[in-house]
């Protein structure tokens, strides 16, 4: 696994329904009948989107860090692993 670049998020929207999730289809461009991201009937686990404000591309990539899943497809730096050079960095 490599880093090719660095996410900035400026927010996190929680979707609580369906049809809340469904008007903003054009944000998060998530098909409803996605298996693994969309409400199925009688769904009551949380969904939530986060805004991009920026994203930069590394000048090369570089070995990721030690990283730990938080949920899904979202990752933390293992505290016992800082980050070093490259973009995103300082």
């Amino acid at each position: 696994m490599a880093v090719v670049g660095t996410v900035v998020f400026s927010e996190c929207v929680e979707y609580t329904s369906r049809e809340h999730w469904e008007a903003d289809a054009k944000r998060h461009r998530v098909p409803s009948d996605d298996a693994a991201y969309s409400f199925a009937e009688g769904d009551k686990s949380a969904k939530f989107g986060w805004v991009v404000q920026r994203c930069e591309a590394a000048d090369e990539p570089r070995a990721a860090p030690t990283l730990r899943r938080r949920v899904r497809s979202l990752f933390v730096l293992d505290d016992d692993d800082p980050p070093t050079g490259g973009a995103g960095s300082g």
